[in-house]
């Protein structure tokens, strides 16, 4: 399976790490997503159906990032935009909100070095 890094991701990413994990998951947790998603758990291309319901363009992105925290263990938030920010694991204070503060002190010291 394809490990998360930590920071800003797609949405479309975090699907695919999801999918990975599903694949070899065991069948319990393919029905259990497949119920979160409304998704009769009893279909012969029960993957398909789950990536199906995960690329509904009218599923909100908070539902993914939950499932998606609850499969692979990672604090993962919806930002917008289809953007999600993946915490590290190894750091119990890292947040999209910190991250943000990073990056903008970064391009304040850029714009106060190029003036």
């Amino acid at each position: 399976m394809k490990k998360l890094k930590p920071g800003f991701a797609h949405l479309s990413e975090l699907v695919d790490s999801m999918m990975a994990c599903l694949a070899t998951a065991p069948p319990g947790a393919r029905v259990f997503a497949a119920k979160l998603l409304y998704v009769d758990p009893r279909r012969e291309d029960l993957l398909e159906a789950i990536k199906e319901a995960l690329a509904d363009p009218y599923l909100n992105g908070h539902v993914i990032t939950t499932l998606g925290s609850i499969m692979l263990r990672h604090t993962i938030t919806y930002e917008e935009d289809s953007v999600v920010y993946i915490a590290d694991p190894d750091d119990p204070e890292d947040t999209a909100e910190r991250a943000i503060a990073a990056a903008t002190d970064r391009l304040d010291v850029w714009n106060k070095a190029s003036v």
